[in-house]
């Protein structure tokens, strides 16, 4: 015969357990359950009880808490994951530029240089690596609206990361976005 050992106060299982493997030394409480119902619910993780019934099934034993505490854990994933797709490239002067901190250093030096050596114009490279021909005027112009995407994309992070923690609800933190 097979059991199922449990919690009595919460139906929670505490163990499985055969008479083949474990002869007479299965604990109480404990249900009887068909050799059926005892591999099913093994290998699908059910994990309460009801001991009038002996249904199995599956149950969430975290507190409130705990579940806000997981919940907060993704959707803070999911904000990095939503600010790195927002910091990665963006548009401007009819160009797409790279907006990886390289980047930023890369286009900082370039405009550098090319004032350094009094020239009025030079060449940067898309996304997509691409050579482009721009005046020192475009260049900073490129230089200043990657500074303020750089800015407001932070600041957008910022915002819904204090959101998530000043969140203590489930429907307070599925309402974050980034």
């Amino acid at each position: 015969m097979k059991y199922v050992h449990y919690e009595s106060s919460t139906g929670r299982v505490l163990g499985w357990y055969s008479e083949e493997i474990h002869g007479n030394n299965i604990p109480d409480p404990g249900v009887v359950v068909t050799s059926e119902a005892w591999e099913e619910a093994i290998s699908l993780g059910l994990n309460h009880v009801n001991p009038g019934s002996g249904k199995l099934s599956l149950k969430d034993f975290r507190t409130p808490q705990e579940v806000v505490s997981t919940e907060k854990g993704a959707k803070q994933r999911e904000i990095d994951r939503d600010f790195l797709d927002s910091s990665k490239s963006f548009l401007t002067q009819g160009i797409q530029i790279d907006s990886d901190p390289i980047s930023i250093l890369n286009l900082n030096l370039s405009l550098s240089m090319t004032k350094l050596h009094g020239e009025e114009v030079t060449f940067i490279r898309d996304t997509n690596n691409i050579p482009h021909q721009v005046s020192v005027q475009t260049l900073e112009q490129i230089v200043l609206d990657l500074w303020v995407h750089s800015q407001d994309v932070l600041e957008r992070k910022w915002a819904a990361q204090d959101s998530l923690e000043n969140a203590s609800d489930i429907a307070q933190v599925r309402q974050v976005r980034y």
